[in-house]
């Protein structure tokens, strides 16, 4: 069965596995460290059977889908509420989003904002702007044509060339 944007809890033994996004997802949330499954080279977290309790009151306090893949499948849907993709996408530091197993990596490339009426800004990242700058994290994690707020002032993202 494909349970799409949910974390899978598959219990192997006295340990707990989690693959793919499900990994990332719980990766951020825990600060448990990302590995690469050597079988199948997809990122993987692992944790103590033990800890599960602690682990699913995360998920629920986060509101993020999961399955206990036991002898019956134990799944949990918060259906339009579902913050999967919400820890996912948005507030995963760019390491995780760029898929680089917790190694920190750092932007490339530049881009074009207009701060309210001004006239349009290029910034090139680590010249004219720090890689760590929240509006290079926000324009990272949007898209060209958005309208996003930094220190109260509508910034519209022209264009971009990130990597």
């Amino acid at each position: 069965m494909n349970y799409n944007k949910t974390v899978v809890l598959y219990h192997i033994g006295k340990w707990y596995k989690v693959y793919g996004d499900g990994a990332y997802v719980l990766s951020y949330l825990t600060n448990y460290k990302l590995f690469e499954d050597p079988k199948n080279e997809i990122p993987t977290v692992g944790f103590p059977d033990y800890l599960i309790d602690k682990i699913i009151e995360v998920l629920r306090e986060n509101k993020i889908n999961y399955v206990l893949k036991l002898d019956d499948d134990v799944i949990i849907d918060y259906k339009g509420e579902n913050n999967f993709e919400k820890f996912l996408f948005h507030s995963l530091p760019f390491s995780f989003i760029k898929r680089k197993n917790n190694i920190k990596s750092n932007p490339k490339g530049y881009f074009k904002v207009q701060f309210e009426n001004e006239k349009p800004e290029t910034f090139i990242i680590g010249k004219n702007i720090n890689k760590d700058a929240e509006l290079v994290n926000t324009v990272i994690n949007s898209k060209e044509g958005d309208v996003i707020k930094i220190n109260e002032i509508n910034v519209k993202i022209i264009s971009k060339n990130i990597n």
